[in-house]
């Protein structure tokens, strides 16, 4: 296991330094000082690397997540501690949404790389869609297609993931503040269009 985790962390080492297309099998094992073998031994591919250093830094704040959509408390309380874990986590883990963010939109054949950490995304999604429905039942957010809300607030905060990853500074507490306020009182229910 030791192994393993030294691996990632010269994975997510590259990616900081020379993002994806910076990351090889070859440049892993030098960093890693494993022979390639070693590194295929335990990734079969560039690809499941990848995934692995994604589900390695993202896979708890994505747990954190599905935790909150059935925790106790008030869903203000709740979406509070989902802002600060994604300030968090964000802030923490900047070289993996960059890596993320630039396979998904470089137009190559490499976003199959995180095919395999979809499924914790999926799971994220969901367990915020289920955060989105407590409010909703709870009386606090509009009646709205959960998904149009999910997307929304998704919208939100990756565009301050975007400033944040390309070297524009972002203040987390106000960017969580904005999208707080933006989500409470602009998706409040009983209010009108």
């Amino acid at each position: 296991m030791r192994h393993r985790q030294e691996i990632l962390d010269a994975a997510t080492a590259l990616l900081e330094e020379r993002g994806p297309e910076g990351l090889t099998m070859d440049e892993v094992a030098k960093r890693s000082e494993f022979a390639v073998g070693s590194i295929y031994r335990h990734f079969k591919s560039k690809d499941e690397l990848v995934a692995a250093v994604i589900e390695d830094h993202l896979g708890p704040f994505f747990a954190q997540v599905q935790d909150l959509s059935t925790a106790e408390g008030t869903f203000e309380e709740l979406f509070d501690r989902f802002l600060s874990a994604y300030a968090k986590t964000v802030q923490d883990t900047q070289p993996v949404w960059r890596a993320l963010l630039l396979l998904r939109n470089d137009g190559s054949n490499e976003l199959h790389a995180v095919i395999p950490a979809l499924e914790s995304m999926i799971g994220y999604f969901d367990a915020l869609e289920a955060l989105i429905e407590r409010g909703q039942a709870d009386g606090v957010l509009i009646e709205e297609d959960p998904w149009i809300l999910v997307g929304a607030i998704h919208g939100m905060l990756e565009s301050f993931i975007k400033r944040s990853i390309f070297g524009l500074e972002v203040d987390f507490d106000a960017a969580t503040r904005v999208v707080r306020h933006a989500v409470l009182r602009g998706f409040r229910a009983g209010e009108t269009s």
